[in-house]
């Protein structure tokens, strides 16, 4: 009987994720957005950026990211850099 649940939660758990992936395809993402991220420090930054490239990858977001600069160290310029033209780094006056 146990194992039933188990199975069966399992089963459940691989249709929603399938259900997910589906929809992340077939579901058109936001195409001319901008999000912008205040980098004041590279845990929290680093952080956003990925999130915001898993929704990128996933098909659930098209726009491009816009860091503000609030003390960017030169290893953050070169992590952002990695993730091509569709980052922005916006100066701070």
């Amino acid at each position: 009987m146990a194992g039933m649940v188990v199975l069966g939660t399992f089963a459940a758990f691989g249709a929603l994720c399938a259900l997910w992936l589906l929809a992340g395809i077939l579901l058109p993402g936001e195409r001319d957005g901008v999000m912008v991220c205040c980098w004041r420090d590279s845990a929290s930054g680093r952080g956003v950026v990925i999130r915001w490239r898993i929704q990128w990858e996933l098909g659930l977001l098209r726009g491009r990211l816009a860091v503000i600069d609030l003390g960017l160290t030169e290893e953050d310029r070169v992590f952002l850099a990695r993730w091509g033209r569709n980052v922005e780094i916006w100066e701070r006056d």
